[in-house]
């Protein structure tokens, strides 16, 4: 049964764009920024409570993007440190915590300011659920063995245990997905269906990657094959060239 945790709030917080990827609640992850709004409310954020409203853009081509640039629904982060690259870059290390509705923009300089609301949290409980979140681990496991590329941080969070609701959010932050695609799953309130197409793209995954690794090994057959017929020919031909006097 659904459970709402929480009651809805507004505030008014620095807005940050995201060109590519989005954001999800419960996860940590670090974060480059190049174009000179995103640097000021990234550190405007940092300077007041830390406080950011992420959302992503339709269109990652977008330079200065409107509201009607961005998705409606995002994420409210908290910025945890900065990393100054060079002169004209910034890495931040965020870490997600809410859901947020995009309400209006209030400003557009110097940076994005934006009204925001908070959604309440929404949580599953139910036998189906757990069977749900013990196969999207099981799957989860298997891409690691396959070879997935994943971020320590984020592997020992999922390994150590969440409960389905954030398990959800983060096994969509490491899904290979286009934006569109990831952006669904962030506006799908209902913790079963996450789970469930969590694990169907997992196991997409999985598919690629064991099509992948037979690939290789069927490349490598022919390989080893060429190279023992090449030492063989050249074997050979040395022999025969020893019996000419």
């Amino acid at each position: 049964m659904p459970i709402l945790l929480g009651p809805t709030k507004e505030k008014i917080l620095p807005v940050v764009s995201i060109r590519e990827g989005v954001v999800f609640p419960h996860t940590e992850t670090i974060l480059s920024f190049g174009r000179p709004k995103s640097i000021a409310a990234v550190e405007a954020a940092y300077k007041n409570d830390q406080m950011v409203a992420f959302f992503s853009q339709k269109n990652p081509r977008t330079l200065n993007p409107e509201q009607s640039d961005l998705y409606d629904l995002g994420t409210l982060a908290k910025i945890e440190k900065l990393l100054y690259v060079g002169k004209t870059g910034l890495n931040a290390w965020v870490k997600g915590l809410k859901r947020i509705r995009l309400e209006s923009i209030e400003a557009y300089r110097p940076f994005l300011v934006g009204k925001i609301s908070e959604i309440p949290e929404i949580t599953e409980e139910s036998e189906e659920i757990k069977i749900l979140s013990r196969n999207v681990m099981e799957s989860f496991q298997k891409t690691i063995n396959l070879g997935k590329t994943v971020d320590f941080m984020t592997i020992m969070k999922l390994m150590d245990g969440s409960p389905p609701h954030q398990l959800a959010d983060q096994v969509a932050y490491i899904l290979n997905l286009e934006t569109s695609e990831k952006q669904k799953l962030l506006e799908n309130f209902s913790v079963k269906e996450r789970l469930s197409k969590a694990l169907q793209f997992l196991n997409n995954e999985i598919k690629v990657f064991q099509l992948e690794r037979e690939i290789d090994s069927k490349a490598q057959s022919r390989f080893d094959k060429s190279m023992k017929e090449a030492v063989l020919r050249e074997r050979k031909r040395a022999i025969e060239e020893s019996w000419v006097i």
